[in-house]
């Protein structure tokens, strides 16, 4: 065995499983990459005990090719990672079969494989002569409890992959387009049509194991928040692997849908209102100190240009992707409706160049609800809003050469420095004009005081399922000013205000250009 080129459109198995923590893991590094394209050269080494089961596991099924990321990924090089991570789902999806080592990590091996022993707790007592009563196996118990289930890149690895084999420590599953079984006696019967706008938690009838892996899944737009949600629910080890570990499913959601995607936001249609996500989390007082809290991510995201050159970019305040710890996030993406934004947002280039946040290609959506503007005009935000257009000489020109990403966006906004207090948003008269939305547990300190809001878009009310109403209330984000001479700010959190109230702070308002990093 050794690494080498596969033949296009040949068969192969990949696998998906956890690293684990070895302290010197045996992978590919420029310096032995050579030598391990040598026939034989992988059996002369001492390999983790998953990644030797999954190797005769293939070759036992008649396989010749496996794909294994910490062999087949130059794990020195950033500009090898640069090419393969972001095409992770690639992988995956075009693999003739995934195998998921959910029994532990690298170490522990494939449970029933290559003599790895199975686990399995089954009670059973003898109730007559010839007579016994047995424990069914829990369906989803192994595999929710294991490792594999809270790793950050397993979790497109599973939704990506066309037919998937599961090892648990007690028993197998398996998952494909037309079929949902596993060894248990209980529940074999699985429903397996899956539907456009399908939502496949609901189809799979709560069967987690089989809500989150490959095989019919159709990555349709209104499932991207609840993925998004599960996705942040996930660790890395590397944090900065974050948009990476997650680009596969955007990939699928935009082919499927024809939404086009910047840093885990659709800019097809209510980009603006995406900037308004929340994190709703709630801990027993006895629990919530232990907890990890929000936090800006501070690692880099990995940017490659057009001529291989590689450059890093900080994750951006405004996405959600920006932020670790948030398990309850909610909203990233609103409800596929065509509504006019009240502001014009913009990217900014590493060289403060302005350019459209859509490409050239942008397709037309369709709405899948109604609108209801509920009597509100352009004369309803004239009140607070201004000339919105960005300067041509900030735009970024053909002769620029290639647009490479700061992560960074660009637009006129409301501005307003307001008193917080209690989570709740008052003017000089303290009155109340709005509140601060779910970010923090509740028992944790809010900011207080004196603090800076910058409209972002026009509240809308989705609950009804047919008709998305309009109302006099505006998302804005609470900011801190990294530079606030040059208007550049970071997001705190997201707020809502009263619109009239909002209008009613006259000269307390400022109209500004900012730079939201």
């Amino acid at each position: 065995m050794c690494i080498v080129d596969a033949p296009e459109e040949c068969p192969y198995f990949a696998l998906s499983y956890v690293w684990g923590d070895e302290e010197d893991p045996f992978q590919t590094t420029l310096a032995r990459l050579h030598a391990m394209k040598d026939p034989g050269f992988l059996e002369a080494q001492v390999l983790p005990k998953t990644i030797v089961d999954a190797m005769v596991l293939t070759r036992e099924m008649g396989v010749d090719y496996l794909w294994i990321d910490r062999l087949c990924v130059i794990q020195d090089s950033d500009a090898d990672k640069a090419v393969q991570i972001p095409q992770m789902d690639l992988v995956y999806s075009h693999a003739t079969m995934s195998i998921v080592a959910a029994c532990g990590t690298a170490l522990d091996g494939l449970a029933g494989i290559n003599g790895t022993e199975r686990i399995i707790k089954q009670n059973i007592a003898r109730v007559a002569k010839d007579v016994s009563l047995m424990d069914v196996l829990h369906l989803d118990q192994s595999h929710e409890n294991s490792r594999w289930m809270t790793r950050g890149w397993t979790f497109q690895e599973g939704l990506c992959s066309r037919r998937i084999l599961i090892i648990t420590s007690d028993q197998v599953y398996w998952s494909c387009e037309t079929s949902k079984c596993c060894e248990s006696i209980a529940f074999e019967a699985f429903p397996t049509a899956v539907a456009p706008n399908d939502i496949i938690f609901n189809v799979l009838t709560g069967h987690k194991v089989f809500g989150e892996v490959g095989g019919g899944q159709n990555f349709a737009f209104g499932e991207l928040d609840s993925m998004i949600r599960s996705y942040c629910t996930r660790k890395l080890t590397v944090q900065a692997d974050v948009l990476d570990a997650f680009t596969g499913v955007l990939r699928r959601v935009a082919v499927n849908t024809g939404h086009e995607f910047y840093w885990g936001h659709s800019v097809s249609m209510r980009f603006d209102d995406s900037l308004g996500w929340a994190n709703i989390v709630w801990y027993p007082d006895s629990e919530w100190e232990a907890q990890e809290k929000p936090e800006r991510r501070r690692e880099t995201h990995r940017v490659r240009s057009s001529d291989g050159t590689v450059h890093k970019v900080r994750f951006p305040s405004w996405s959600w992707l920006g932020w670790k710890n948030i398990q309850g996030v909610s909203r990233p993406a609103p409800k596929q409706v065509l509504v006019e934004p009240e502001l014009q947002f913009m990217k900014l280039s590493l060289d403060g160049k302005a350019a459209k946040l859509c490409s050239a290609k942008e397709q037309k959506l369709d709405s899948v609800m109604k609108l209801n503007m509920c009597g509100i005009d352009q004369s309803t935000s004239a009140g607070w809003k201004g000339d919105t257009s960005i300067d041509p000489s900030l735009f970024h020109m053909d002769n620029d050469g290639e647009f490479r990403d700061s992560g960074h966006l660009l637009f006129w906004t409301s501005h307003a420095v307001l008193d917080v207090e209690d989570g709740k948003i008052y003017n000089d008269a303290r009155e109340e004009v709005g509140e601060l939305k779910p970010f923090w547990p509740y028992q944790m300190q809010k900011p207080s005081g004196k603090q800076s809001f910058i409209v972002m878009s026009r509240k809308y009310n989705d609950d009804n399922l047919k008709v998305l109403k309009a109302e006099k209330r505006l998302n804005a984000l609470l900011v801190e000013w990294e530079d606030r001479e040059k208007r550049v700010a970071s997001r705190i959190c997201a707020a809502g205000v009263d619109e009239a109230a909002w209008i009613g702070l006259g000269e307390k308002r400022e109209w500004i250009l900012v730079t939201l990093t």
